[in-house]
């Protein structure tokens, strides 16, 4: 069950593909209010509005300094209130929608 995830972790390779085409996984997590690691990848920092945690990719020690990091904080509410009201105001079907439509 996807409440019962207390972090969602998505490493990704340094490739340039990865670097501007996010994951759609961290969309379901904002929705639920989990907390999100990813790397700190442009596409990811257009996403969140600040409402992800970072770490440097293909750095097992950048990953594992954030995950350390993360566990010590005991509110995550302010991120977590960001992710999900980004996820209501922008990523949504009406708003995507429009945009597409707006597009043609």
């Amino acid at each position: 069950k996807i409440q019962e995830i207390d972090l969602l972790c998505i490493p990704r390779l340094n490739y340039k593909v990865c670097e501007i085409i996010p994951a759609l996984k961290p969309l379901a997590a904002m929705a639920y209010k989990i907390p999100i690691l990813v790397p700190n990848f442009p596409c990811y920092n257009e996403m969140s509005q600040e409402g992800f945690y970072f770490f440097e990719s293909e750095n097992s020690n950048s990953l594992k300094q954030s995950i350390e990091k993360i566990m010590k904080i005991t509110d995550h509410s302010i991120k977590i209130d960001k992710n999900y009201k980004l996820v209501l105001d922008t990523y949504n079907w009406k708003t995507q929608c429009n945009k597409i439509t707006d597009l043609m």
